[in-house]
């Protein structure tokens, strides 16, 4: 791209040289009206050479013309082309946002899931305290009525044994 623009930059030098020599053929053709018949064929000599100029001009521009063409070309490829590049950086930022969100995600339903379990057991533990102190209760009661149930026994047993004392004795 640097040597292009160099290029262009010389062959805008030649296309100014080719418009000085067509200056220098303007007042060599004065000189020469002037001189007569030498300076006739000069200017004819000098006339050739000034149209192998101008057609050397005329390529040269034509060269120009093809190789700014080139460069505007080349210039839309690295637009192109940063764009390109500004798209993927937004691309990687993109997903690398996903990434993250998902391993928020990720963490966030293993806390809910684990806060789950961990009412599910406060709650079974619950559950338990209330079973256990249902069983010690009933065990308890079972046990007093146990107790009273011993003690009419030994009541009646101590009844029977009285009034069979008394029967005895009368």
């Amino acid at each position: 791209e640097e040597i292009d623009k160099k290029m262009l930059l010389v062959q805008k030098a030649e296309c100014e040289v080719i418009e000085r020599e067509r200056e220098l053929y303007k007042k060599q053709q004065e000189l020469s009206q002037l001189t007569g018949e030498d300076m006739t064929k000069a200017r004819q000599t000098l006339h050739g050479k000034l149209l192998e100029k101008e057609q050397h001009g005329v390529e040269l521009q034509g060269k120009l013309s093809v190789q700014q063409k080139q460069i505007e070309d080349k210039d839309e490829t690295i637009k192109s082309l940063q764009s390109q590049l500004e798209d993927m950086a937004q691309l990687e930022e993109l997903s690398k946002n996903a990434r993250v969100t998902t391993m928020h995600l990720h963490a966030s339903e293993a806390v809910n899931s684990a806060s789950a379990k961990l009412k599910q057991q406060q709650e079974v533990k619950k559950a338990l305290a209330k079973f256990v102190a249902m069983e010690s209760f009933h065990i308890a009661y079972v046990e007093e009525v146990r107790m009273e149930r011993e003690g009419r026994k030994r009541l009646d047993e101590g009844k029977v044994k009285f009034l069979s004392n008394l029967t005895i004795e009368s």
